[in-house]
C-alpha cells in the first residue's frame, strides 16, 4: 500500500484544530510536529474520536516540542489541539 499523508489543522493560538476523517487509513500511523520555531514551544496533543459526529475527543499523544512518533491507533476522526502557546 502507498504512503497517505493526511494534514491535521492546527490552529495559530491555544485551541482545537478542525477534525479530519482517518476512518480509511491503516492503524500505524506516523505523526510529525514541525514545531513553531519559536523561543516557547506549544504543546501539541494529538486528539481521537470514535463517535459518527466526530464531537467527543480524547487525548492521545502530546508533543512537547518538535519530533516525531509511530504508534498504532484506529479511530475515525482526529485533531490537534494547542496549549501553552504564546507566539512565534
Amino acid at each position: 500500500m502507498a504512503t497517505i499523508f493526511v494534514n491535521l489543522p492546527a490552529t495559530a493560538a491555544n485551541g482545537a484544530g478542525t477534525s479530519t476523517d482517518v476512518s480509511t487509513l491503516a492503524a500505524t500511523k506516523t505523526f510529525v510536529n514541525g514545531g513553531n520555531g519559536g523561543v516557547f514551544e506549544p504543546l501539541v496533543t494529538i486528539e481521537l474520536s470514535n463517535d459518527a459526529g466526530g464531537t467527543n475527543f480524547s487525548p492521545f499523544y502530546t508533543f512537547q516540542g518538535p519530533g516525531e512518533v509511530t504508534l498504532n491507533v484506529v479511530c475515525r476522526w482526529m485533531r490537534v489541539r494547542v496549549s501553552n502557546y504564546r507566539g512565534g
